[in-house]
């Protein structure tokens, strides 16, 4: 029944003891809100922009995915460069041994000289398990460094070389 009909009844003289509008003025707010969901936002996006500190959270997510993503790009683990040397170490188990490359990239315009490579190997409370010395003669061209260890749950390699007068520490978790 609409407006113009239910007029049209009180004026014959019928009485409603109804009045949907007082109803709904006295209605209680949670109802209001649940009459009114159809207008709310859609999408995780839109709900985030209508939230009161809804910017402020985007702002916060996009930055956060903003330094995971340059800590991805910048920090490298097991790499550096020593004396002008690119130098990288990797570590893998397999079988009850750790197999570790120490490799130097091949470079130009480097004086060659001798590479003093400590290579230590480390558990989880950063006890130095095992440790090996080596000494190679650089030349400029590509050089690899390969040392096998025996796994007593070893978790990182740690590897101090000396080249040309400096001492650069690299590391690098051992991947299973």
């Amino acid at each position: 029944m609409d407006i113009e009909e239910r007029k049209k009844l009180e004026a014959q003289g019928i009485v409603f003891h109804y009045d949907r509008e007082k109803r709904l003025e006295n209605q209680p707010k949670i109802k209001a809100f649940y009459e009114k969901q159809e207008n709310l936002p859609r999408g995780f996006f839109n709900v985030l922009k209508a939230a009161p500190g809804g910017k402020f959270l985007i702002i916060t997510i996009i930055m956060l995915m903003a330094v995971i993503v340059l800590l991805g790009i910048f920090n490298k683990t097991g790499e550096d460069k020593i004396a002008g040397v690119p130098v990288s170490i990797t570590a893998f188990s397999f079988e009850d041994q750790i197999y570790t490359t120490l490799k130097f990239a091949e470079t130009e315009n480097v004086t060659s000289g001798m590479i003093t490579a400590e290579i230590a190997v480390m558990d989880s409370q950063s006890t130095i398990i095992d440790k090996k010395t080596y000494e190679q003669a650089y030349t400029g061209d590509e050089l690899l460094i390969r040392v096998i260890f025996t796994n007593y749950d070893i978790t990182r390699v740690v590897a101090v070389v000396k080249f040309n007068g400096e001492e650069k520490t690299i590391h690098t978790p051992v991947s299973k």
